[in-house]
């Protein structure tokens, strides 16, 4: 500090004062000018008072009641700072007559420099100067250099802190305490964040417990002096007692069926230690009729560390010495060799009331890929189960310890501020733990948020935390869970309430914590977080394919990187069990940066979540098993259904789905009917134009078109389906099978002479046409032919017209509607150009999404086969289209595609392992990206996104004309502009040639994403609603067969084809 004393002040060292001084947050009207920074002492002080505040402090004018609201009169939860307060004059209740306490503009102190060298006169600068860290600081200056120190403004604000809750059911708390908290601008000293907190005055006789403290009001959620010659273990037991006896059913649930963990205590391959008898044993649990009774046991989590050089590696159990330790004492010989923190905490656990604990290190054959994955699948009941989890999160591993546990660990900054007012620097608990070396492990993450309750060390001091409150050592709690205090924010046990409520909208936060942590094994990103996939699969019934929950996997898809990342490769560490091959659609198959789902992004998308993934996606998503056979990822007539208690934040519709009012917000007014035309007019009206054909279908044969569809309908719910048994006839006499694998059978199922077979022979002829992409393999070649006209016209089938077995479930009935002219079919027959007719609805655009909505939202009051098999009403433009029939194979199944009876079971890990591929079928273009500076016309803020890695691009369609945007690797792009350049041997002008294929609608364009409204569609920017795709960036793969995701993106629908072209089988690895 001494060099940098010696720096000259900035120029502008008392620019800020003036400025202060109408942002001065006193109630009274006695500031002082600033005009220069001089110590100033309040009159009201006595000589000798070491109270003293520079000018610029003083005129916070610190006082008790800016901190300690009265406690005569409550607040009501949905207006906190209208509170109500006796006159002086008429002791009657009237409003405040003070200036705003919270709420007001920052009050701006200046810069470190500046504080620094006003801390030796100032109280209230030394608690702030002393507030950032040493260490901290040396590292922001050996980074940014000594202007950091000037850079680095602080601002202080009010903030409300302590709320009771007078009444739980209505909501209605009562506001107790304030806070000042204090921010630095400078990102690099950010986590240097504090808070001034009014300390409760001293009392010898209190002692070092909350039990009695969580009784006295007066002291709730202020500062406690720690005296340094006591200990913390009887702090730390008071906590769990308050929360053990006091606490509501969030603490005591479980999330996790009794029964299951009665199952799991009676398996081979779980134990505890015993600190009593130093002995690997089985956890005591005894059943009394259906009383089921388990002793409490305690869990730890902590950061293994590498040893030092010279140093031997941690002791653990392997298969050589787990026989020995499980006899009496067995670990006794072995306790010495234990690191800081697993021996403090075994000395912890007695000393709590407790006998038994869990260490990983100990209790799992370390040594034994078994004994691993078994305890890593129940690592939710492991810690969920615990009465209490121990973070040993000081120091950079296992070595350093629980220092908090120790008296003289405490190293609290207090300064006495105005007569009556002693503040603390407290840092807010989540500070002080995010930066450790232990909350940056991947594998704590789900430790801590399974658990029940953790006591946390961190930077020498204490926390503890539950699915109800949060305490530390230096602020006295409330305790008994009908409170809240700002050091509940981004605790992640209290986030945990959510779960039942929006099980998505927590999984979306799990994702973006976990992420952003560290794993010393790639292949473990799986089996980190699968504790965390468990505990929310019991709420949304449904299994998780690669980490995506397949209940909601079209939301799940939307994830965007937060800095530059390249695919995860797991290299073979020798132990062929732990090869996994992940896939670039789901997030945990890229490394490098942590992924996030933008609020931006997603747009309306989570406003309703259910209604978006009913109404506005449509793709029917398939995954390969072991056998490589296709299984759907959703199954509406098998999977259960998300019990999120909010019904928007529901996933697709299950076999149990009750009516659920779909919200139709974005649907335009329909139209007002027209009553008067001209004769041609009206004519010209009733005539269509099919694009497909570049045929006109009038009006009366369309609805010729739509009696003989019913005809069709009505027929196929009269007729009885066949049997088992027939179908084994028509397969060993007449079936045939198709490149696909499937059986057709060529004798018809209908009448001789009835439109059913007419139509049936219409299409017996197969036409095939190869795909553009296609593998060099004959095999792959074989199965990436589009499907011929007859496949095509019996791709869709109902419920109703499934078999009775699954045994031959990829025999299929045609139920489309189709247009019989036999002028026409009998003059096109003879045409090279034949085609058949499919008509489009005679409704627009918006009345065909007006009609889709309605179909959804009377999901109960239709017929089951107006549905997809994810429980959606089709789209009319991929009505007549394929979607469940599939044709391209890959190397590894390189001679048919077979669909497997049932759907996906979720259980990869346990029966079956499932291949990285989904296969579906979804529009498809070819675009041109750009960086998004290289358009004059499309932005006005800089494409790159400094320090990530990260560019923002231009989409152009084959005209030039933007028509999306996205965002990439910087040095992808570069490269692509490259090679691009490099294909068509002249400059492109930094132009690619890029795949994308669509996912979802999106609502609209950010002002970030499409800065200019260039009137690509015909509508004016507030007028356009659901006319964007979220797009995927995809490279296809020849080696492999198969497209592998690039980047996420946003793309106007107009900018697709929707002709037959368009619509392509996807093979996405």
């Amino acid at each position: 500090m001494d060099d940098n004393a010696s720096m000259a002040p900035p120029k502008s060292q008392n620019s800020d004062l003036a400025l202060n001084a109408a942002h001065a947050l006193s109630p009274t009207d006695n500031s002082i000018p600033a005009d220069s920074d001089a110590k100033h002492q309040p009159s009201s002080l006595a000589d000798g008072d070491s109270t003293s505040l520079c000018k610029l402090c003083h005129q916070l004018g610190l006082s008790v009641d800016k901190f300690v609201m009265p406690d005569d009169v409550p607040t009501s939860a949905y207006n906190p700072n209208k509170s109500m307060r006796p006159d002086s004059n008429t002791n009657t209740p009237g409003l405040v007559k003070s200036a705003m306490r919270s709420g007001a503009p920052p009050f701006k102190l200046g810069s470190l420099w500046d504080i620094q060298r006003r801390q030796h006169h100032c109280v209230l600068c030394n608690l702030l100067a002393q507030s950032v860290e040493q260490r901290e600081l040396n590292k922001a200056l050996k980074q940014h250099g000594p202007e950091l120190l000037q850079l680095a403004q602080c601002e202080l604000s009010w903030e409300i802190d302590g709320r009771e809750y007078l009444d739980t059911a209505t909501g209605l708390i009562k506001n107790r305490t304030r806070r000042l908290r204090a921010q630095w601008s400078h990102p690099a000293l950010q986590q240097s964040g504090s808070y001034l907190v009014f300390v409760a005055p001293e009392q010898e006789w209190r002692p070092n417990s909350e039990v009695q403290a969580s009784s006295r009001r007066e002291v709730h959620f202020l500062g406690r002096s720690i005296d340094p010659h006591k200990g913390r273990t009887a702090l730390i037991k008071s906590w769990l007692d308050l929360c053990r006896y006091h606490h509501n059913e969030h603490c005591q649930d479980k999330y996790e069926g009794t029964e299951e963990f009665e199952k799991m205590l009676g398996e081979s391959y779980f134990g505890v230690l015993d600190v009593v008898n130093m002995q690997l044993c089985v956890l005591p649990h005894v059943r009394r009729g259906n009383s089921f009774t388990h002793e409490p046991y305690v869990a730890l989590s902590y950061v293994w560390g590498q040893p030092e050089a010279g140093k031997p590696q941690p002791y653990v159990t392997l298969r050589e010495n787990i026989l020995l330790h499980q006899n009496h004492g067995g670990l006794q010989g072995a306790y010495h060799d234990f690191p800081k923190a697993i021996k403090e905490a075994i000395d912890l656990v007695p000393r709590l009331g407790m006998r038994y604990i869990w260490i990983d290190s100990l209790c799992i054959v370390q040594d034994s890929f078994r004994s691993w994955n078994l305890n890593a699948r129940i690592m939710h009941m492991i810690y969920g189960f615990a009465s209490l989890t121990i973070c040993a999160a000081d120091g950079e591993d296992s070595s350093t310890g629980l220092e908090a546990i120790y008296a003289d660990s405490a190293n609290q900054i207090q300064g006495n501020c105005a007569p009556g007012v002693t503040l603390m620097i407290s840092r807010p608990p989540e500070t002080a733990i995010r930066g450790s070396r232990w909350n940056q492990r991947a594998w704590t993450f789900q430790e801590r948020l399974l658990s029940r309750r953790c006591v946390i060390f961190a930077e020498k001091r204490v926390y503890f935390q539950c699915r109800s409150a949060s305490m530390s050592q230096d602020i006295y709690a409330h305790g008994r869970g009908t409170a809240w205090s700002l050091d509940s924010i981004h605790a992640p046990l209290q986030m945990l309430k959510e779960l039942r409520v929006r099980a998505i909208w927590f999984y979306i936060k799990c994702v973006s914590m976990y992420t952003s942590r560290q794993l010393t094994k790639s292949r473990d990103i799986l089996a980190a977080f699968n504790g965390v996939t468990t505990l929310i699969q019991q709420v949304m019934r449904a299994p998780f394919v690669f980490s995506l929950p397949s209940s909601h996997f079209d939301l799940a898809l939307l994830w965007q990187p937060k800095g530059k990342i390249r695919p995860r490769v797991v290299k073979d560490e020798g132990d062929k069990a732990f090869e996994v091959e992940f896939p670039t659609w789901a997030w945990c198959g890229w490394t490098g940066a942590h992924v996030d789902y933008e609020t931006d992004l997603l747009n309306d998308c989570l406003a309703n979540v259910h209604e978006w993934l009913v109404n506005h996606t449509w793709i029917c998503y398939y995954i390969r098993d072991d056998q490589g056979n296709l299984r759907p990822l959703w199954d509406k007539f098998r999977a259960e259904d998300d019990q999120s208690s909010e019904a928007r934040w529901r996933g697709y519709r299950g076999k149990h789905t009750s009516y659920v009012p779909v919200a139709m917000r974005t649907v335009p007014p329909r139209p007002p009917k027209h009553t008067q035309h001209s004769e041609s007019h009206q004519r010209e009206k009733e005539r269509r134009y099919d694009r497909s054909s570049r045929t006109l279908v009038d009006k009366d044969t369309f609805r010729e078109g739509q009696r003989l569809a019913e005809r069709l309908k009505q027929h196929h719910r009269e007729s009885n389906p066949p049997s088992a048994a027939d179908l084994r006839h028509y397969r060993s006499t007449s079936g045939v099978t198709a490149s696909d694998g499937k059986i057709y059978s060529q004798n018809s199922l209908f009448p001789k002479d009835s439109p059913s077979r007419r139509l049936e022979r219409e299409y017996s002829e197969p036409r095939h046409r190869a795909r553009s992409m296609s593998s060099s393999s004959s095999s792959t070649e074989r199965g990436s032919r589009r499907p011929d006209r007859r496949k095509r016209f019996l791709a869709r089938r109902s419920p109703s017209d499934s078999l009775v077995t699954e045994e031959f479930v990829d025999i299929i009935y045609p139920t489309y509607r189709i247009v019989e002219d036999p002028t026409y079919f009998t003059e096109a027959k003879q045409r090279k150009d034949y085609r058949p007719v499919f008509p489009l609805p005679l409704e627009g655009p918006q009345e065909q999404r007006r009609r889709r909505y309605q179909v959804n939202q009377d999901y109960r009051e239709t017929p089951p086969e107006e549905f997809d098999i994810f429980g959606r009403a089709f789209w009319d433009e991929i009505r007549t289209r394929p979607q469940n029939d599939f044709f391209r194979t890959i190397p590894e199944n390189p001679f048919r595609v077979l669909k497997a009876a049932g759907g996906y079971s979720g259980n990869g890990d346990k029966d079956q392992s499932y291949q990285n591929k989904l296969q579906f079928w979804t529009w498809q273009t070819t675009l041109q990206v750009c960086r998004a500076s290289e358009t004059s016309t499309t932005t006005t803020s800089s494409p790159r996104l400094d320090g990530t890695g990260l560019c923002r691009c231009d989409i152009m369609d084959d005209l030039g004309d933007w028509c999306g945007s996205i965002v990439v690797n910087e040095s992808w792009i570069d490269e692509e502009c490259a090679a691009h350049q490099e294909d068509h041997h002249h400059h492109t002008g930094g132009v690619a040639a890029c795949d994308f294929i669509a996912l979802s609608e999106a609502k609209s364009f950010s002002d970030e994403e499409c800065p200019v409204w260039t009137y690509y569609i015909p509508k004016e920017r507030h007028e356009s609603e659901w006319d964007v795709f979220y797009v995927l960036l995809v490279k296809y793969h020849p080696k492999s067969a198969v497209w592998q995701r690039v980047a996420l993106g946003k793309v106007f629908r107009a900018a697709f084809s929707f002709g037959e072209d368009g619509w392509q089988e996807i093979i996405l690895g």
